[in-house]
């Protein structure tokens, strides 16, 4: 049966989703429609299908050897509904409007202020002043200018584990993408960071349609308007957020997923 809300118009409609690689089946047949209703959150055990679902939304998994899929993945992009896997929209521009920040912070082997000019310059073409104008913009975005703004020119690996995960968002972000996944992003942070990095997804869910892979129920409590959960490649259940308040209800299913 297809998962799927519908109090609001959808973004994202799934159909008959398979991802294998090296011909075993990671995803199996999903069915999924995801409504604009805030932070989406996908839970599940390791090896559920989590991380490979989410890199089927900006194609992410064809960098990975050994893959094939089959099925449809349609976004709306720009006001469009479409099918990412047969559309003309260039890989480069649709990892611009769908962004992805990992796990583990990822920050170019450079300056703070150059991890963000830099695509900025290969994506955007964007002039000089418009570069900068825009670096501020994310920083503060981020809640990171007033800890940066006096260190630009710094390496960013001279960062915190936190300060740099928030510097890869601002980076994403600086290119405007529509959609932001996230792939556990404070899997390796301690608490109180996680709970800053938590914090803000709350805010940017105003400005952006957020998708993240999550470890935690505490988390996805906190910050999820909808919650998926998969197990074996298979989505089992999609809650809208009345019914994961109460986490008894949230608990007993995913005892019977874990």
């Amino acid at each position: 049966m297809e998962s799927t809300l519908t109090q609001a118009e959808p973004f994202c409609i799934v159909k008959n989703l398979q991802v294998l690689f090296h011909g075993r089946n990671v995803l199996q047949g999903i069915d999924l429609t995801l409504s604009g209703n805030g932070i989406v959150v996908v839970l599940g055990s390791s090896g559920s299908g989590k991380t490979t679902f989410l890199r089927s939304l900006n194609r992410l998994n064809e960098c990975y050897p050994g893959y094939s899929s089959s099925g449809r993945v349609n976004l709306k992009l720009s006001g469009t509904m479409s099918d990412i896997n047969h559309s003309d929209l260039p890989l480069t521009e649709l990892r611009r409007q769908v962004g992805m920040v990992f796990q583990t912070p990822n920050v170019l082997p450079t300056s703070i202020a150059q991890n963000i000019s830099l695509p900025l310059k290969l994506v955007t073409g964007l002039g000089k002043s418009e570069r900068e104008a825009r670096l501020v913009e994310v920083l503060q975005e981020v809640h990171l200018w007033d800890e940066v703004k006096n260190r630009l020119k710094d390496n960013a690996f001279r960062l915190s584990g936190g300060q740099q995960q928030r510097l890869c968002m601002a980076r994403v972000l600086a290119l405007k993408p529509q959609v932001l996944l996230l792939d556990e992003p404070t899997a390796s942070l301690d608490f109180k960071t996680s709970h800053k990095i938590e914090d803000l997804l709350i805010e940017l869910q105003e400005h952006y349609q957020i998708i993240a892979v999550s470890h935690s129920l505490r988390q996805a409590r906190k910050i999820a308007d909808q919650i998926l959960i998969m197990k074996e490649g298979r989505i089992e259940h999609l809650l809208k957020k009345e019914k994961f308040e109460d986490p008894k209800i949230l608990q007993k299913l995913l005892e019977e997923i874990f």
